[in-house]
């Protein structure tokens, strides 16, 4: 996982999907966006109280960088469950939290505040799925089911499967009491007493993809703190609210739409 300067707004990308031609793979930062505080400054959340305006600005910046036209994009109303949706239609979707298609119809979007971004590629038959993966949906096995989806809609393999996830908060920061904890018990470590534990949303999904078929060596599971890092990223737990949000893409370049990066 790097963090591209070279590009405004500084976008995370990974060198693992740079290496697909045609793959595009990005995570927006905080940085270089029209938003105001508590919102400053790429804001990419519409479930807040930003002005819209701002938020549709913050939009086409994000999506100019990362070289997405926005006609094609596709997003969910996340809530924290295991559904996966394959959508038929561009713009906002029911309630899931994993968008699967083929081919470059359709460029996936999720947004993220701490929560875990998790991004599933099979290169050869050009299928995507974004996930978002909180600790509820995580516990739940929403990686296992994005997996299982893409076997079920695509015949995907899962060997043929490269994963990668996003910056999300870290144990380091992600402390919660026991009965979050006990739903994790090979991911977690004590907190700063009896009564908390600090998660790793990573391992757990890790774990998920393996269990699912994924290979050790397809998943790219080294990420940055959202906690942590205060100059690049927004963080729920850190700021409480109000507080911005984040927006992964994931997507195969349309030379009829796309900029190219």
């Amino acid at each position: 996982m790097i963090i591209d300067h070279n590009i405004s707004p500084p976008l995370v990308r990974w060198k693992t999907f740079d290496a697909i031609p045609g793959l595009i793979a990005a995570f927006s930062t905080r940085l270089d966006g029209v938003s105001p505080a508590p919102y400053e400054s790429l804001n990419l959340g519409l479930a807040t109280d930003d002005n819209p305006v701002r938020l549709a600005e913050n939009r086409q910046i994000f999506l100019g960088a990362a070289g997405i036209d926005p006609t094609r994009l596709v997003w969910a109303k996340q809530e924290h469950t295991t559904t996966v949706l394959t959508p038929d239609t561009p713009g906002a979707q029911g309630s899931c939290d994993a968008l699967l298609t083929q081919g470059n119809r359709w460029a996936l979007a999720a947004t993220f505040a701490d929560c875990l971004p998790l991004l599933l590629v099979e290169p050869e038959s050009q299928t995507l799925c974004m996930v978002h993966a909180g600790w509820r949906g995580t516990a739940a096995g929403i990686a296992r089911y994005a997996v299982e989806a893409m076997q079920d809609k695509y015949q995907i393999t899962p060997e043929k499967i490269l994963a990668v996830i996003g910056p999300h908060i870290l144990p380091c920061c992600f402390e919660v009491g026991t009965n979050v904890a006990e739903q994790f018990p090979d991911d977690c470590q004590p907190g700063r007493d009896a009564a908390h534990w600090q998660v790793d949303l990573a391992g757990a999904n890790t774990r998920l993809l393996k269990n699912a078929g994924v290979l050790p060596e397809h998943i790219n599971a080294q990420a940055l703190c959202t906690s942590c890092e205060s100059h690049y990223f927004f963080s729920h737990r850190r700021d409480g609210f109000p507080s911005g949000r984040h927006m992964a893409v994931l997507a195969w370049h349309n030379t009829e739409l796309d900029t190219q990066l």
